[in-house]
């Protein structure tokens, strides 16, 4: 079962990503800050980490170049959600190696759209048949 990383301040946004995250066969650990998913981070590695950018002292891209820099965790995805549009943060995240970013509101759908895009491994192509 692939494990899900969520890192958000909002409980009942964070609670209702877990729910339906979960529904889809996922494993999710849920994390209020980036301090707290650092540390969580120091004992386990999960398939994929989705973290909003404004939280606490840490924000969510801080926490991303800091895990990124470190090796068990060059290769793991980040998908970011957060309530900032501009292209400044998108640009950022983009430049760190976000999968993708969802702007707060967002559809749940196509985050777990997302998830599924990133988690699934492409199958194996089978050559056309000889004629």
């Amino acid at each position: 079962m692939k494990h899900i990383l969520l890192v958000e301040d909002e409980s009942d946004l964070i609670n209702i990503m877990d729910l339906v995250i979960s529904d889809e066969g996922y494993r999710v650990t849920q994390m209020g800050s980036a301090e707290d998913a650092l540390q969580f981070c120091k004992t386990s590695v999960p398939d994929l980490i989705i973290s909003d950018i404004k939280m606490g002292a840490m924000d969510g891209l801080t926490m991303f170049e800091r895990m990124r820099a470190m090796p068990k965790f060059e290769h793991v995805p980040f998908i970011i959600v957060s309530a900032f549009s501009d292209m400044q943060w998108k640009t950022k995240a983009k430049s760190l190696g976000a999968m993708d970013y969802f702007t707060k509101p967002f559809d749940v759908d196509e985050v777990v759209s997302a998830i599924k895009k990133v988690l699934t491994p492409l199958e194996k192509t089978q050559p056309f048949p000889s004629v």
